[in-house]
């Protein structure tokens, strides 16, 4: 009795270590993709081809609405401050009205 329970003991630790393992390599094989793009990046060429693009977005995409991303928050509007307002002073066309408690 006591061997089979460490057969299985030992059939899912090492069912638990494979997949530890996968997961282990999944990272590191993420870690070699990241690392591969950022030495790209570095790269002169590559650095030419970003600004090409950048100044094509700009002068391509942003020529209809050139200040599309750069003035932002123009819209805010700012109000002077009265010391004596009252909101109960705010003269109004609307008339109350009483609502009653429906019975359904």
């Amino acid at each position: 009795m006591k061997n089979k329970d460490i057969a299985i003991f030992q059939e899912v630790s090492i069912s638990k270590i494979i997949s530890a393992k996968k997961k282990q390599t999944a990272f590191l094989q993420t870690e070699i993709i990241e690392a591969s793009i950022e030495e790209q990046l570095v790269v002169p060429t590559i650095q030419q081809k970003i600004q090409k693009i950048k100044k094509l977005f700009t002068d391509y995409v942003c020529a209809d609405i050139p200040n599309a991303f750069w003035y932002r928050k123009q819209h805010t509007v700012k109000l002077p401050h009265q010391k004596d307002f009252d909101e109960r002073n705010i003269p109004t066309k609307a008339r109350s009205i009483q609502m009653s408690l429906s019975k359904t």
